[in-house]
């Protein structure tokens, strides 16, 4: 494919008219963060598709599970999953076992869930929507979260400010959490290049982050560096983006055992491109969330849904045009 001009928002998202500074900001932001070719082993490498011509021959989709991989693994002692649980929906204020590109809001009424809100969008979005059009943030956060929300409760000084309570105690938006950056997904993927891997495919932790195991990290690490490997110019699909790949509604369950109906919602994104997915009953039905049962066990936490949700980024692979 040519040279790409411009690297698009995630999902083609088009949150201000065209012809905003913003669209070229976020390229620019992109570009800046996929750097220049890194060569790797086997005679392949890391590219930035706005420098270097590369003849895409196949896409790849790294996939793994929205709800964190060492709460899985842990339980938190409990064999049911139950503390793994409480633990993943806890931290409301920063999220922070939420680590898998992959972070959720729990509504509830009268101690029973509403509502679930499934986010994989990035705080440097909005950031940068914000210094070129603090309307534009204004109105999404209204549309998203609540018509309540003002400018002032989203910055402070000026400065945007992502632990705004819309975003935290009273709402969800985008990430949070300090791993879940286009920064860590991008530097995993352009640093992959030589052997041995960053992570290995059995999902190691990587050194020197306390033992942390996730899923996504070796994912994108170990499939980046072995298409490297195969000597491939390797980069991440325009437009560049995390995004909810699938859901499914195995073992859920209505109040009276019959299979749940679809009561899932794309919000934010597009099929194939989601970046915020919802879990609601309809209210004519007379029931909510947490009166519906996973494995026969009632809806009490919003990582009993996390475990029916994967989430992706997408690559692509080629070879390089000879002069």
């Amino acid at each position: 494919m040519p040279i790409l001009a411009q690297f698009d928002t995630p999902a083609f998202l088009k949150d201000v008219p065209d012809g905003s500074p913003f669209y070229k900001n976020w390229s620019a932001f992109i570009s800046g963060l996929t750097g220049n070719t890194k060569k790797g082993d086997g005679g392949g490498a890391y590219y930035n598709p706005a420098k270097v011509d590369v003849t895409i021959t196949a896409e790849k989709l790294m996939t793994w599970m929205g709800f964190p991989r060492q709460l899985m693994l842990s339980g938190s002692g409990n064999g049911d999953r139950t503390g793994a649980f409480i633990a993943a929906d806890a931290d409301v204020k920063k999220r922070m076992p939420q680590i898998e590109y992959f972070e959720w809001k729990v509504d509830r009424k009268n101690d029973m869930i509403t509502k679930v809100s499934f986010v994989t969008e990035t705080s440097d979005y909005y950031e940068q929507l914000w210094d070129v059009d603090r309307a534009a943030v204004l109105s999404l956060y209204q549309k998203l979260v609540s018509p309540a929300v003002v400018e002032a409760d989203l910055h402070k000084n000026g400065v945007y400010n992502k632990f705004n309570k819309w975003n935290t105690t009273e709402g969800i938006v985008h990430y949070i959490h300090p791993a879940n950056s286009f920064n860590a997904a991008i530097g995993l993927s352009r640093d992959s290049v030589k052997s041995p891997a960053p992570f290995s495919d059995n999902y190691e932790a990587k050194p020197g982050l306390a033992g942390q195991v996730t899923s996504a990290d070796p994912r994108i690490s170990f499939d980046t560096h072995m298409r490297i490997r195969k000597g491939f110019y390797v980069s991440l699909k325009n437009p560049v983006g995390l995004y909810i790949a699938g859901w499914e509604n195995s073992g859920i369950t209505n109040p009276d055992g019959s299979p749940a109906g679809n009561y899932w919602r794309i919000v934010r994104g597009v099929p194939g491109m989601v970046l915020r997915l919802e879990y609601e009953v309809p209210a004519s039905l007379g029931f909510v969330v947490g009166d519906l049962k996973i494995g026969g066990r009632r809806i009490k936490y919003g990582g009993q849904l996390a475990e029916h949700i994967t989430v992706t980024l997408a690559g692509t692979m080629g070879t390089i045009k000879k002069s």
